[in-house]
């Protein structure tokens, strides 16, 4: 249960005057704070969250969410989440208790994958506090709409599960399925939420490295569409999990600026967006800036590759939601770029292709 602090008397006066006084006090306190206070335990059911990824995959890195769980780190991953009453189509999405609607909740992830000891601790945030539990009214149906990573809402503005923002970049975007409990397997102490998260975009993984080791760095990368199919932005339904976009968001270019360091190992850099349809050999193009200045090599991106699974030739015409497409790049005296294969795990298909 939630903390509550109870206001004490250090002193009592036994008068008139200050036993009224507490009287209004007590009133004026309860009328304010009176959604704030937790229900009784055998009001309120409590809801134990579990958040996994829906599909297997490589392993994790900083720049996208990868595996079937939510690899450790030492910050929290933070997310978005709307626990609502159930309603029948229209749902007006109203919140289950005060506070939640795009509440925090802040995920830890520690220990080992492999190792036996993963764990995973919540936190939630909600009207200013901060809270280890979240309980719902007993018996009271109930939906749960989730994505990472949560987005900052400003309470005077129109939020809701159909249009959660996001912008083109780097971050990986994903939306968890709907969760729905009538309300009687709402009736324990507790209840199970498993929280299954996908991949909403697309995602071009550029793995970089440099061939000798030097003071070289990755200022910003270009995706370039000649046809102009690159959305920026858009906005995120997290109820049927579609993406609404729209023709003034439009673009030729795509940058991301990770101004990093580059190794004699591949680093992986990433750009995410909505999925591209009618993929035609040559379309995109990569170009780059290093070290503040840009690179003299433009590099066309090939629809055609080899996989590296079964040895077939593949023909990319789209590049898909929760598909990761893999090239690498090698800087030496000139610039090798290498497509290396298209990832499903984010599902595995690998390629190379030397051009």
């Amino acid at each position: 249960m939630d903390k509550v602090s109870w206001r004490g008397i250090d002193r009592c006066v036994w008068s008139l005057e200050a036993f009224l006084l507490g009287l209004m006090l007590s009133g004026a306190c309860s009328e304010k704070h009176a959604t704030e206070r937790p229900a009784p335990e055998a009001e309120v059911v409590r809801l134990d969250f579990t958040a996994g990824i829906a599909t297997d995959a490589a392993p994790s890195t900083r720049a996208t969410v990868d595996g079937s769980v939510f690899p450790p780190r030492t910050d929290a991953y933070l997310i978005g989440m709307w626990v609502c009453r159930h309603e029948e189509d229209p749902a007006e999405f109203i919140p289950a208790m005060d506070g939640y609607e795009n509440l925090r909740a802040a995920l830890y992830a520690t220990g080992s994958t492999t190792g036996g000891d993963y764990e995973q601790r919540w936190q939630y945030t909600f009207d200013g506090l901060q809270h280890d539990i979240l309980n719902v009214v007993r018996q009271t149906a109930i939906d749960i709409y989730a994505y990472y990573p949560r987005q900052s809402w400003d309470p005077g503005a129109e939020f809701d599960p159909t249009a959660v923002p996001f912008r083109s970049g780097s971050t990986d975007w994903m939306w968890a399925a709907p969760l729905q409990f009538a309300g009687e397997e709402l009736s324990g102490s507790s209840v199970s939420a498993p929280l299954v998260f996908g991949h909403a975009m697309t995602c071009l993984e550029i793995r970089i490295r440099c061939l000798y080791a030097g003071a070289v760095n990755l200022t910003s990368m270009t995706l370039t569409d000649k046809k102009k199919r690159l959305y920026t932005s858009g906005s995120m339904n997290i109820v049927d999990r579609t993406l609404d976009l729209n023709d003034a968001d439009l673009s030729e270019t795509l940058t991301v600026s990770p101004g990093t360091r580059l190794q004699t190992t591949y680093l992986k850099f990433h750009l995410i967006m909505p999925p591209v349809t009618g993929y035609e050999d040559g379309d995109f193009t990569l170009s780059f800036v290093f070290n503040g200045k840009p690179a003299e090599t433009q590099f066309a991106v090939p629809n055609r590759m080899t996989s590296l699974t079964d040895g077939s030739e593949v023909t990319v015409s789209e590049f898909e939601s929760g598909k990761r497409y893999i090239y690498s790049l090698t800087l030496d005296n000139t610039l090798h770029f290498l497509p290396v294969g298209v990832d499903d795990t984010w599902e595995t298909e690998e390629f190379e292709l030397e051009l």
